[in-house]
């Protein structure tokens, strides 16, 4: 995502759907695996992480990162 800011990584700990909304009912955009790294946008948030993937903006549940 150009221009997007970022704030650090984080580190799947164990396979992870990507979505495109921070809701469990939003739109799968990808699967990652442990060991996978992605760019940090925000993690002010409990429960989803604003991350990068493939260019675009997507969440992760954090309990899945670490």
């Amino acid at each position: 995502a150009d221009g997007v800011e970022t704030i650090g990584t984080v580190t799947v700990t164990d396979s992870v759907n990507i979505r495109a909304t921070a809701d469990l009912d939003g739109e799968r955009v990808g699967v990652a695996y442990q060991g996978e790294t992605f760019d940090v946008i925000d993690d002010s948030d409990d429960e989803w992480i604003e991350i990068v993937y493939n260019g675009q903006i997507a969440y992760v549940n954090s309990d899945y990162v670490e």
